[in-house]
């Protein structure tokens, strides 16, 4: 079977293509009456919002899940099992409904984001009023930020936090009951926030990374390139990306050539 080099950056080109671009030739308008109007300078804002918190966002996790699968080939090899046990031998395609069932894939995500959130804070929040927490003051109209990154990398919650290992996060089944992944992300990671701030698009996100990465995983075999291995290093570009973007050897797996 022959490999080709696959370079990664082409997930981050929709994004830059859409930041690059005069937001402000779009002169966007979103409602018809005067006092509800926006001025042409709001669009533009707005959409770049959309951008930066959804595309570049699941992007950045996309690079960072797939380099981990590339440097753990039993992690890749354990997802594929997963996909496979759940869709059966010849599946074109991993379906929304199918993604549901993988526990496994689920931890996996989970664990990047554990350890690779895409930005080093949540956004910032303020105290309505004078409060105390853990014996410390905090007054009012204080700007409080959340470090998420040290958050998933405490070694105090996490034992070998900078270890990438899936099945941390899962509950083992009992009586023949399936596994489930653990609910942490409420207080010992937060790559979403937490609470009435939670992101609105959490979910989506989730279910675009799981339908992204099971499909990759089950129709191409990855591998690193020889004598580069992945290099995990960090990058801050306004989120924390991949410092040298994955380039790995792909080919088409064996299940798919059998179809």
């Amino acid at each position: 079977m022959r490999f080709f080099p696959c370079s990664f950056s082409w997930l981050l080109v929709m994004s830059k293509i859409a930041r690059l671009e005069k937001l402000n030739a779009f002169k966007l308008n979103l409602f018809s009456t005067t006092s509800s109007s926006l001025c042409s300078a709001a669009g533009p804002v707005l959409c770049s919002e959309f951008i930066n918190a959804g595309a570049d966002t699941s992007l950045t996790t996309l690079q960072w899940i797939m380099a981990n699968i590339v440097k753990h080939p039993h992690i890749q090899a354990k997802l594929f099992a997963e996909i496979k046990a759940v869709v059966g031998e010849g599946a074109e395609e991993i379906k929304e409904e199918d993604v549901q069932k993988m526990t496994y894939l689920k931890a996996v995500i989970l664990e990047t984001l554990r350890i690779h959130p895409p930005s080093t804070f949540l956004v910032p929040h303020a105290v309505s009023e004078d409060a105390e927490l853990l014996g410390y003051r905090v007054p009012k109209d204080t700007t409080v930020n959340f470090v998420i990154s040290l958050m998933g990398r405490d070694p105090k919650e996490w034992e070998n936090p900078m270890e990438f290992r899936p099945e941390r996060l899962l509950n083992r089944g009992e009586n023949g009951e399936p596994d489930r992944v653990s609910d942490v992300t409420a207080y010992k990671m937060m790559p979403f926030g937490s609470g009435r701030r939670l992101c609105p698009g959490k979910r989506l996100a989730l279910l675009n990374l799981e339908y992204f990465v099971s499909n990759l995983v089950w129709n191409f075999e990855w591998k690193p390139v020889d004598r580069e291995g992945v290099d995990l290093s960090v990058k801050e570009v306004f989120l924390m990306v991949v410092k040298n973007p994955l380039r790995a050897h792909v080919h088409v797996s064996k299940n798919q050539m059998k179809a």
